[in-house]
């Protein structure tokens, strides 16, 4: 897990060694001694370097040789360091130091290395408070050495890191390890076993913060340097993979959480004595494995197995326990032996306070345990005051004796786990409103999770990896799901539209926050007074790392092994030059750091004051066990919640792949379709008439759902497709990410040099011509409707269009204008595993610059900036499901680069239907029609003029508009500038006429 602490050789460096009438040849023998021992030292021949030691050490005493007395003793404790006998290493260096200080007495680069290096053993030892006093008087007597970066300063500040980390302070360990980075860069080389234990080490602490891929950056350049250094069986290789294993367990891929653990234990057995620690610490992995796969059997055996590693290697107090203790505390949990289970918490936390004092996340961690043991047995008061624990061994100045207060986020040890610890408190006070004052116990309750809430969000602005941060909101859902049950709970009891407001806070927390993030930051490049150079640096490195991650993504489909390994390189040091100089804006330019991260969640009221008499807006929120939904009308705004017994995620999953199949059966469709409408629409249209427009923030699966494809009435048995009451016929509907991110960019009107461009390449060429990583294009048929599409599209907007071979990927990046619509027919190939490889084809025969495969990672970066994106493709809405992200699909990325609004596709549609549809909608929003009622009625058109057979919703229920429902901008007035003046012109002559005639 952790790499070992490893001493400092003090021959690493010249010490000006003085004589004091000792002889030339005597003293340069000494050193002559010292150095072959160094040598062989390195090459682990540990019985000839202790004989070099021994023979510099005699002749030292013979002459009188105080500093090669000192050097030999110190090098005795380094062989023992490095053999892992503590006891007798931490003698030598005590007896070199003590030698030292009466004999000579001056500070000496020497003095250092011994403070150093016994701090390194007791960090090893387990021993942290005392190792914590000898770094620290390392650090004091180094800066008065060494006023510059050097290679001796930056070994002590990757022990303190190593300390920081396991006294839970994160922050303060990765500025050690920042600190050293420099000078392990340069002295042992990019490639140097030492730089690959500090990217293990620095990768840990992006673990313990939830940066999960970041984290896994870290680990896997590690793996890579020793790979290369040393192969397959190198036991340093223990603790990236041990590290990659906790992050699969961390994102619940225990299939290769456990591939991890296996190979661990391998290199451990064939390296006992080095990874004897490691060891100990797999068997608890493993522990844990079992412990989440419920074979608590199992999982007491390799507990118990990682006790008795410990124990033996080291004492029977080593704060690693802890670890164990906490599992085996668990399994008994799990069992319901409550009693056995405090027991082993309590012996957990002895030991903990033992090694690091009263103040731990591990110390935190065990009270968390045991309140949430006294919340399941109903003893609400013991579970408060654990919790009140929990949070006082996070914090060293925290006063725990009001249960109603909490520490600053900035006065806690570890931010992720206070978030998990304020959640817990505020169920506490949730359980107590059943049996105390639940006004008041639930308001308490929702402090907590707005103060989670709080934290949640300012975790996330510290990830740089866009995954983590997903991964992050997708494993928060659950405060916000508390926190709106409070709401709906006070709501009930005092009727007070607080409450709803509150809710719809939660409501809005949940939804897109990763992606209004991103949009935001995107529009921040003008801010005034911003060093501009800096802000092109950073989307120039933001752009590479893209790139970059793009050609990884093509070199895994080629299977090109080589060109993976190097690009995985330079992705990993052009992240971390992400990481520097997101520090340097923050540090510097701290206005623009805090308006990039300032996500001010909208208000009812404001959304309300925005809507029409007709229109309803209806948010969504999946919890575990309830739908919840807030709806508001430019009237009212109610709060509404439906079990899932009434309605589970599994049936509209099956509804999603009826509504989408052009085979299903009218019956088994009709009576999904009407079942989703009465269960979550009816109550609430109910309330409602008049609503002619219905405005949905879909989470979960409902991402998915077509709504205007449901149906509001029974369908007589034997109708066709063309008969039910679908809601299309009574609303027009559109969706949105978010309210909050509406709400910013509704109103937003631009100047476009062109109304419309659009692209429709052919697939007619040979297969063949098409690179390797395509090969899937073999599979694409000629859409045949896609090119009179753009054609009547283009004529109708007197636009630009690029047709066949002139629908290029490099034409489409590299517009000469901006454009109000950008209408994309093409085929897509949708990767719902990794969505940043989801592309859009292109013609590529006659593109010699571009693959013709457009990726989403590229259009990330892309400045499009339309009013209205078209993508007729098929599948552009498909993608991962992302709770509280919504769908991670080519039409997100286009959001991304500034499109606010987009009509995309959630299924492969058949080509004459989709290009008679688009045909409707096109001439319906230069028509002047909202967007929402354009498309809706494009469908309706499509609906009654098909043929039976064909108005499956499958043909038409495909396209879904995301975003607002305005018209389309004018026309520029440039082009009816002159037709003005001359009407003008002509009013003018036929006043001054008449008035010739009055006369």
């Amino acid at each position: 897990m952790k790499s070992v602490a490893r001493p400092i050789c003090i021959l690493q460096i010249v010490l000006p060694l003085m004589c004091f009438g000792q002889s030339g040849a005597d003293t340069t023998t000494v050193k002559e001694y010292l150095k072959t021992g160094r040598d062989l030292l390195h090459q682990s021949v540990y019985d000839s370097a202790n004989y070099y030691y021994t023979e510099a050490e005699k002749i030292s005493r013979k002459i009188g040789y105080q500093e090669g007395l000192v050097t030999s003793i110190y090098s005795f404790g380094l062989v023992k360091h490095y053999q892992r006998a503590y006891e007798e290493a931490l003698t030598y260096y005590f007896q070199a130091l003590k030698l030292w200080n009466d004999s000579l007495g001056h500070i000496d680069p020497i003095v250092t290395k011994l403070h150093n290096n016994i701090g390194g053993v007791y960090i090893d030892m387990g021993y942290r408070l005392k190792a914590r006093k000898y770094l620290e008087r390392a650090i004091a007597l180094e800066k008065e050495l060494y006023p510059e970066p050097s290679i001796e300063t930056a070994i002590t500040h990757y022990n303190f890191g190593l300390l920081n980390m396991y006294f839970g302070e994160n922050k303060t360990a990765l500025h050690h390890f920042l600190e050293a980075y420099p000078p392990y860069l340069n002295t042992y080389g990019e490639n140097g076993a030492r730089v690959a234990q500090l990217y293990t080490n620095i990768g840990l602490l992006h673990r313990n913060s939830g940066d999960f891929e970041h984290a896994e950056d870290y680990f896997n350049r590690a793996i890579t340097i020793h790979l290369e250094n040393h192969g397959v069986t190198y036991w340093n290789l223990a603790y990236p993979y041990l590290s990659l294993g906790e992050i699969y367990m961390g994102k619940g891929d225990k299939k290769n959480a456990l591939a991890y653990y296996l190979k661990v234990l391998e290199l451990c057995r064939n390296n006992r004595k080095k990874l004897i620690r490691v060891e100990g610490i797999v068997n608890g992995a493993l522990a844990g494995y079992y412990l989440e796969v419920e074979d608590y059997t199992a999982s007491l055996t390799y507990a118990q197995a990682a006790v008795d590693i410990i124990s033996e290697a080291y004492y029977d107090r080593h704060p690693k326990l802890n670890d164990f203790y906490r599992i085996i505390g668990s399994v008994y949990t799990r069992l319901g032996n409550y009693q056995a289970a405090n027991q082993w918490f309590d012996k957990a936390k002895e030991v903990t306070v033992n090694a690091y004092g009263a103040i731990h996340p591990k110390i935190s961690s065990v009270h968390l345990k045991q309140s949430d043991i006294y919340l399941k047995n109903g003893d609400y008061k013991s579970a408060l005051s654990s919790a009140q624990a929990a949070i006082a061994t996070l914090s060293p100045s925290f006063d725990s004796s009001n249960p109603s207060d909490n520490p600053a986020r900035n006065e806690v040890l570890d931010e992720k786990f206070y978030s998990q610890l304020l959640t817990h408190k505020g169920a506490i006070f949730q359980a107590l409103a059943s049996v105390g004052d639940p006004v008041q116990n639930l308001e308490k309750a929702l402090a907590q999770y707005q103060t989670a809430s709080d934290i949640i969000d300012h975790i996330r602005r510290g990830y740089l990896s866009e995954n983590s941060k997903l991964f992050l909101q997708e494993n928060t859902a659950k405060v916000y799901e508390k926190a709106l049950s409070a709401c709906y709970q006070l709501y009930d009891l005092t009727g007070s539209e607080v409450y709803l407001n509150r809710a719809f806070f939660f409501f809005e927390k949940s939804k897109a926050a990763v992606l209004s993030e991103a949009i935001q930051t995107s529009d921040l490049n003008q801010i005034k007074g911003i060093d501009q150079k800096v802000l092109e640096k950073e989307m120039a490195i933001n752009r590479q790392v893209k790139s970059l991650e793009l050609k990884l993504a093509d070199t895994r489909v080629e299977g090109d092994t080589a060109a993976q390994s190097q690009l995985k390189k330079d992705l990993f040091h052009a992240k971390a030059r992400v990481d520097s100089l997101e520090k340097i804006i923050k540090l510097h330019f701290p206005d623009y750091h805090a308006l990039k991260y300032n996500m001010e969640v909208t208000t009812p009221d404001n959304i309300r004051a925005g809507l029409d008499q007709a229109s309803l807006v209806i948010s969504f929120f999946e919890g575990d066990s309830t739908w919840y939904m807030a709806s508001l009308t430019k009237r009212d705004f109610r709060l509404n919640r439906v079990s899932k017994s009434l309605l589970s995620s599994e049936e509209l999953e099956s509804f999603r792949a009826v509504v989408s199949d052009f085979q299903s059966e009218p019956s088994t469709y009709y009576a999904k379709a009407q079942k989703i409408y009465e269960t979550l629409l009816k109550p609430v249209l109910e309330k409602h008439p008049g609503i002619d427009r219905l405005i949905i923030v879909p989470d979960g699966i409902l991402n998915y759902i077509p709504f205007d494809a449901l149906i509001s009435k029974p369908v007589e048995d034997g109708a066709t497709f063309r008969s039910p009451a679908y809601l299309i016929r009574d609303y027009a509907i559109s969706y949105r990410n978010s309210l909050t991110l509406y709400a910013r960019q509704v109103g937003v009107r631009k100047n476009y040099d062109k109304r419309y461009v659009g692209f429709a390449p052919n697939y007619l060429s040979n297969p063949l011509t098409y690179p390797n990583k395509l090969s899937r294009r073999q599979e694409l048929s000629p859409l045949m409707g896609t090119r009179e599409e753009v054609r009547v599209a283009g004529d109708l907007f007197e636009g630009v269009k690029f047709l066949d071979a002139k629908a290029t990927e490099y034409n489409f990046k590299n517009l000469p204008y901006s454009t109000s619509i950008i209408h994309l027919a093409m085929h897509a190939l949708v990767d719902d595993r990794e969505p940043m490889r989801s592309r859009l084809l292109f013609t590529n025969e006659s593109d010699s610059i571009e693959d013709g495969s457009l990726n989403a990672y590229e259009i990330y970066h892309l400045p499009l900036e339309s009013e209205l994106a078209v993508l007729s493709a098929c599948n552009t809405g498909l993608g991962k499901i992302n709770r509280g992200e919504g769908v991670l699909s080519l039409s997100r990325a286009f959001m991304y680069a500034g499109c606010a609004n987009i009509v995309m596709s959630m299924w492969r549609a058949q080509d004459q239907s989709s290009s008679q549809i688009m045909g409707k909608l096109f001439q319906n929003l230069e028509n002047g029609l909202h967007k929402d009622k354009a498309l809706r009625l494009a469908k309706l058109s499509y609906l009654q003029e098909a043929d039976p057979l064909q108005s499956h919703p499958a043909q038409w229920a495909t396209f879904m508009l995301f975003g607002d429902q305005q018209p389309l901008s004018a026309r520029s007035n440039r082009g009816y500038l002159w037709v003005l003046v001359l009407i003008g012109g002509l009013v003018i002559a036929l006043v001054v006429f008449r008035r010739k005639r009055i006369a």
